[in-house]
């Protein structure tokens, strides 16, 4: 009896040994399970969500912000591209401050230039200018201190280089765009400083008759001064200002220029050498070191 009891509560304890063995494998079993499954899972939801955030990120259109920097939905691209966007600011900052000084120089120049010389082109120009202004224009000027006195000469006494000069000059286009003024009763057709009268179907070159009034002056005229008296010079014909317009006047004596018109006739009187101007003699001279022509005096 008492072996059965032995052999009983023996049988007992392995049972119960057998069951907690069991147990305790079945829980470390569940352990790693869990351990294995917690860890796998993580594991694949962590690749999962790299993998879902690299394929968010790659096929994602990038955002522009008003400042133009890119954007990016992930954090270490944004870091690179912030970082790209740095250098390029940096870039494109030294550049731009090294290329637009030297552009800004370049346009501030160019166009101060440029406007200096429209100015300079258009003061030098007297064409458009002389209707309302009578000193603006850049002209050339000459002042004589000390004119010579007057001479008149015989016309018996002039010989002329040619023998028989064609006093008769015509206009080489009649259809020219003369400016017509009339004076005394006759018609008088200017044109580019030079007067002309209509004779035989052609314009005739005249000589400007004295006293005519004219608004503006031929292109190319310039200043005289004499005695303290102003003289506008153009072509052969002087003018002089009287209320708001120009008048055709006498050649003075002691007056000169620096070329004579066309029409001018070579002469000798008295075996001097001298030039002939709608009855004014011109005696060359040297006038500040240039050559020159001096109105002396006249043929009657």
């Amino acid at each position: 009896m008492i072996k059965f009891r032995f052999f009983l509560g023996a049988l007992m304890v392995l049972a119960t040994t057998l069951m907690v063995d069991a147990q305790v494998r079945t829980s470390s079993n569940g352990v790693r399970s869990s351990n294995d499954n917690s860890v796998r899972t993580s594991t694949n939801g962590q690749n999962n969500t790299i993998r879902n955030s690299n394929s968010n990120i790659s096929p994602a259109k990038p955002q522009i912000s008003s400042e133009g920097n890119i954007r990016q939905n992930s954090s270490s691209n944004s870091v690179v591209n912030n970082q790209g966007a740095v250098r390029n600011s940096a870039n494109n900052t030294s550049t731009n401050m090294q290329r637009n000084p030297s552009n800004s120089v370049r346009g501030n120049q160019g166009q101060s230039v440029r406007s200096n010389q429209g100015g300079n082109q258009g003061v030098s120009n007297p064409r458009g200018n002389n209707s309302n202004t009578r000193s603006s224009e850049a002209v050339r000027s000459t002042r004589v201190d000390n004119a010579p006195q007057g001479q008149s000469f015989s016309k018996n006494n002039v010989r002329y280089a040619r023998p028989n000069p064609d006093r008769n000059q015509y206009h080489a286009n009649n259809n020219a765009k003369f400016r017509q003024i009339r004076y005394n009763n006759y018609n008088y057709y200017i044109d580019d400083g030079y007067y002309y009268q209509y004779f035989d179907s052609k314009y005739r070159r005249v000589a400007a008759p004295y006293g005519m009034m004219v608004p503006t002056l031929p292109y190319g005229y310039s200043n005289i001064y004499i005695s303290g008296n102003q003289y506008y010079y153009a072509n052969g014909t002087y003018y002089m200002w009287d209320r708001n317009n120009y008048y055709v006047t006498q050649p003075p004596v002691g007056a000169i220029v620096y070329a004579l018109p066309p029409f001018a006739e070579k002469v000798y009187i008295n075996g001097q050498r001298y030039y002939e101007v709608d009855g004014a003699i011109y005696a060359r001279v040297r006038f500040q070191g240039y050559r020159a022509y001096q109105v002396i005096g006249y043929i009657y």
